[in-house]
């Protein structure tokens, strides 16, 4: 089970303390990169406490001061073009440190995911996908604190319009269902520390399955718990999924029959 743990003395900085803002630059030919565009503090902290900000995407992981509470400064436009794609969200982490120990006075409870602040990029989307390198697996669910679940497809798969495709969703669907709510059984203690577990958990609700809170720690119940979960959401998409493959299969042996 994850355990919460911070350092003595150090105290949490509410979420709706911290106003941070990113917008994506472009970078011709190859994609876009996060830039951060605002950064501010506030609350009953020493004026003088400096600001680190921890960022992460996937495995890569960046560190850098931002000033100070009363005067907080933004990083270089160019300190994330590393980080190019088509998908530039991240997860980021503060911390508010004494310039005279280098203590570390507050900090953000758990990490948490931003987006480019425009409009027309936002996705509100319970499960996130990205192509990226799954070398030898062609696809794997990625699930990473304070980010949503994204499934990640090999970008060696040239045709992005692969992610419609039937028989891919009808064969990986279920088993990304079963891993996240598997995942969220295990960690259900920390329901509010992760955002995107409300939106799935809302999605339960949706499915007519409304026990989550009451399923038991024993192995059995959960399997037994997360096999009605994958059945009720096949049934639930059987119109989009299901029976257009079925349909879809069928036609195909039709054709080869004439031919």
């Amino acid at each position: 089970m994850k355990l919460a743990l911070k350092p003595l003395g150090r105290v949490d900085i509410p979420q709706a303390n911290i106003n941070i803002l990113s917008s994506r630059k472009e970078l011709p030919g190859l994609g876009f990169y996060p830039v951060i565009s605002k950064l501010e503090v506030s609350g009953k902290y020493d004026e003088n406490l400096e600001i680190f900000l921890k960022v992460k995407k996937n495995t890569q992981v960046e560190t850098i001061k931002c000033g100070t509470i009363k005067n907080p400064t933004l990083p270089n436009e160019k300190f994330l073009r590393h980080w190019v794609s088509n998908d530039i969200s991240f997860t980021y982490f503060i911390q508010l440190v004494s310039p005279e120990n280098s203590k570390v006075i507050a900090s953000m409870k758990s990490p948490q995911s931003i987006d480019d602040n425009s409009k027309d990029n936002k996705d509100d989307a319970p499960l996130g996908t990205r192509f990226t390198d799954t070398f030898p697996r062609l696809w794997r669910l990625n699930i990473s604190e304070g980010e949503k679940p994204v499934i990640e497809i090999s970008e060696e798969i040239e045709n992005q319009g692969f992610l419609n495709d039937l028989t891919f969703l009808n064969s990986i669907l279920p088993n990304v269902i079963y891993k996240i709510a598997e995942y969220m059984l295990l960690n259900r203690a920390h329901l509010d520390d992760e955002g995107w577990f409300k939106d799935w958990k809302n999605l339960f609700d949706a499915m007519g399955i409304n026990d989550f809170e009451e399923v038991g720690e024993e192995d059995i119940e959960m399997e037994n718990w997360l096999d009605a979960l994958v059945d009720r959401y096949c049934e639930k998409f059987k119109n989009n999924l299901y029976f257009p493959l079925i349909q879809q299969l069928n036609s195909s042996i039709e054709e080869t029959e004439d031919y």
